[in-house]
């Protein structure tokens, strides 16, 4: 038997993932990503291409903390009690996991975000992968005529 708090995904924290990306609504799932992003911005390597003061961050992490009370204790009370009862506490990270990833699917689904990932393969230098791909046995069927 698994002890409570271990981490131990199954069917309960599955229905409560599902419950919380189906109560989460977009602006809930934005506002989730706004979070996360000030919390990454805070970190040293980050802190200089962020701008947010101490009012901002205080106002963003006090939406973020009423999500996750509007969805875990009444949006998806029923599922959270059970995932916790059943499989242990780590329930609660493994769903807000799943619906943060339901989020970034959204926000990378932005043409603008898109656009500015896709500019990363402008300064790669392809001929490097050809040939680490040569090296790993893969071909690339493009160059040899589809074979």
């Amino acid at each position: 038997m698994a002890a409570p708090g271990l981490a131990h995904a199954g069917i309960y924290t599955d229905e409560m993932s599902k419950c919380l990306v189906r109560s989460a609504t977009p602006q809930d799932q934005s506002d989730l990503v706004v979070w996360v992003f000030a919390a990454m911005g805070s970190h040293p390597s980050t802190k200089a291409y962020v701008t947010i003061n101490p009012a901002q961050r205080v106002e963003i992490t006090k939406k973020a903390a009423g999500l996750m009370e509007r969805l875990l204790i009444t949006s998806c009370r029923k599922e959270t009690v059970e995932a916790i009862k059943y499989e242990g506490s780590s329930a609660i990270e493994q769903s807000f996991g799943v619906l943060g990833q339901v989020a970034m699917r959204s926000l990378m689904g932005d043409p603008s975000v898109a656009q500015n990932f896709a500019a990363l393969g402008e300064y790669v230098d392809e001929s490097k992968f050809e040939a680490l791909s040569k090296e790993a046995g893969v071909v690339d069927n493009k160059k040899s005529g589809d074979k």
